[in-house]
């Protein structure tokens, strides 16, 4: 089951569709039902858990994508809680920087700082590529709220996370879960020109 979340996300990431969105809800059900169920022996406990974290974790940026932020940063903390059970710090990181994504896509710029904040905790046990992208999401927002020094601070650290990253097993699956240095560039100027302009 979960081989077929990682293919699924995978190609989610390339096309994403009507068809993959009817899929990626049924193997969500799936895995929950299992959950749930109790019906985990412990051989398969982390695969369920992996799983349901990535199904969540798309989900979760279905549901940003069409607006509908309160049902995707209850989909992202599922992810969060799913990977914590899972034992991967990986997707805990990525579902802090999707809440902090979603938080200041709403204008909600304390928390986007704060969900950011708590991804960066987890960096130094996080070898990929979102260990730049929580310090990223923390210096934009705190641009957008005038604090200048700490917003270049994060920057530095983004840069600095940048240059320690070794791809893990959330890069290889890609896409929407590989926090890619274009990005990194696009958040980093986003940054630069709020601090520049004082706002």
């Amino acid at each position: 089951l979960c081989s077929r979340a990682y293919r699924l996300a995978k190609r989610y990431s390339v096309a994403p569709s009507r068809e993959l969105f009817i899929e990626l809800r049924g193997l969500q059900g799936v895995f929950r039902e299992a959950i749930i169920g109790g019906r985990i022996n412990l051989n398969d406990s982390r695969d369920l858990y992996l799983g349901s974290a990535i199904t969540s974790a798309l989900q979760a940026k279905v549901m940003q994508d069409i607006g509908q932020y309160y049902a995707g940063e209850t989909a992202a903390q599922v992810a969060f809680f799913c990977a914590e059970q899972a034992g991967f710090p990986p997707m805990q990181s990525w579902a802090l920087c999707q809440l902090s994504l979603m938080a200041y896509r709403q204008g909600e710029l304390i928390k986007a700082s704060q969900y950011a904040n708590r991804g960066g905790a987890l960096s130094e046990r996080v070898s990929g590529t979102n260990k730049a992208w929580a310090p990223a999401l923390e210096a934009r927002a705190l641009a957008e709220m005038g604090q200048g020094e700490s917003a270049r601070r994060a920057l530095h650290s983004a840069e600095s996370a940048r240059g320690a990253v070794v791809r893990d097993e959330l890069d290889q699956i890609g896409g929407l879960f590989e926090f890619e240095e274009a990005r990194q560039v696009y958040y980093a100027a986003g940054t630069l020109v709020n601090i520049e302009d004082g706002v």
